[in-house]
């Protein structure tokens, strides 16, 4: 029995038949439509496009959308979204809009079927993308800040079709050149150097050198700044340019002592090398920092601990007058026991050759500075001592002061005439008359 169907449901089949030639015929005219205008030049050259047929080509199919299909064809771009790179890689922080999930993006900048003679990159482009002006288009934003010499370049100086219409075929606008400086520069190294030239150069100029990250090996400061990179690193010397920049192993570093001849005795250098914690070659800038001029500056410091390893302990008479030793410009500063002796009062500034400033005194070596009031009376004799190891002047002086001496009985033996019985009781001056001053 063949069952009956009601008026609503033969009214729902009518309505879905009807519903279903809609569709259809809406295919069939939106296969027959034609293109809304002519596409740009650049486009039309590809067989596939030339008739502006092929829609989907362009605009996507059932699968697929504007962007991604733009993106088949333009896989440089496609790259740049997907590292998050370049211009287009930018846009989501620059133009708060998401390029990839975009389904009509490209068409957002890039207009099309305006014919042969337009620009699809053009300056309505580069605003919406965050660039008012593309002449002043930060190279930053790509991860290259142009400055310097580069900064002044038109365009087209490095992008020769920036301002093509229409774009050569096979040719791209502003992509497809290499951030090496190579790439436009000769190479006057000639391929030795393996590391990349901004390492050693600026954008202002190749004459003016800045090696990047010199100050892990030595601050380019003071002397060392005003010096050429030749000066340090000779051709064909173990420390060369070449080599250090050359992709072979690198040399160890060297400290102050592998080029500077040292004035000081091993006995020192070892001293404040344990002091400051550091190998001997590498040790001197404990006194000596990187940014004076000299090593004889002015604010080269000393400390105490350190002039001791010279042989000459800074004990009283001769303690500082500062904790940490500086050169003063002259040497008009007197000892003064209440405060300590200056260093000029040993070391006189003027004296320009090193032996005589620092000549290496004894501790116990006193005519080496201080006058002798005995006139070389007892240079010779039972009161000489060549070693200076307790006798001369400190046989009868206390290494603290000259007076009061210390001069005694058995002492005034060894000079010959022995002191004794009531001569014993006199005292000094009974005998030895001090001559009063010359009015």
């Amino acid at each position: 029995m063949t069952p009956r169907i009601g008026r609503h449901g033969a009214a729902r089949a009518l309505i879905a038949c009807a519903s279903l030639g809609a569709v259809l015929m809406v295919a069939y005219v939106d296969t027959e439509r034609t293109s809304p205008g002519p596409i740009a030049r650049a486009h039309a050259r590809i067989a596939e496009l030339a008739e502006g047929t092929s829609c989907s080509a362009c605009h996507g199919g059932w699968r697929t959308t504007m962007t991604s299909a733009c993106l088949e064809c333009h896989a440089p771009i496609a790259a740049q979204i997907e590292s998050a790179g370049g211009l287009h890689g930018t846009l989501d922080a620059q133009a708060g809009r998401d390029v990839v999930r975009d389904p009509n993006a490209c068409g957002r900048c890039h207009g099309e079927h305006h014919g042969d003679t337009f620009a699809l990159v053009n300056a309505r482009s580069f605003a919406l993308a965050g660039v008012a002006d593309p002449a002043q288009f930060d190279h930053a934003r790509i991860g290259w800040a142009m400055t310097g010499r580069h900064a002044e370049l038109a365009c087209t100086e490095c992008h020769t079709h920036a301002d093509a219409a229409p774009l050569p075929e096979g040719a791209q606008r502003y992509l497809g050149l290499e951030r090496s400086c190579a790439s436009c520069h000769e190479d006057p190294h000639e391929g030795a150097f393996a590391r990349s030239c901004a390492e050693c150069h600026v954008q202002t100029t190749f004459a003016e050198h800045v090696p990047t990250g010199h100050e892990k090996h030595l601050p380019l400061t003071g002397a060392h700044g005003a010096a050429s990179c030749r000066d340090c690193h000779a051709e064909e010397s173990p420390h060369s340019l070449e080599v250090l920049a050359g992709g072979g192993a690198r040399p160890p570093s060297r400290g102050c002592a592998d080029c500077h001849a040292s004035p000081h005795s091993a006995a020192l250098l070892e001293g404040a090398a344990r002091l400051a914690g550091a190998p001997r070659q590498k040790s001197c800038g404990a006194c000596h920092a990187s940014e004076h001029l000299a090593f004889r500056s002015l604010a080269a410091t000393m400390s105490v601990a350190q002039h001791a390893f010279t042989g000459f302990n800074l004990e009283a008479p001769h303690t500082l007058a500062e904790p940490a030793l500086a050169q003063p410009a002259a040497a008009d500063s007197e000892s003064d026991p209440a405060v300590g002796i200056a260093c000029a009062a040993c070391h006189d500034p003027a004296l320009e050759s090193f032996v005589e400033r620092y000549p290496g005194r004894r501790p116990l070596d006193c005519a080496a500075c201080h006058s002798d009031p005995h006139g070389g009376q007892f240079r010779d004799g039972a009161f000489a001592d060549a070693d200076l190891t307790g006798g001369g002047c400190v046989a009868c002086h206390a290494p603290a002061g000259f007076a009061p001496h210390t001069f005694d009985l058995t002492q005034h033996a060894q000079a010959a005439f022995t002191v004794d019985g009531a001569h014993a009781a006199l005292d000094c001056g009974a005998c030895h008359v001090v001559p009063e001053a010359a009015g």
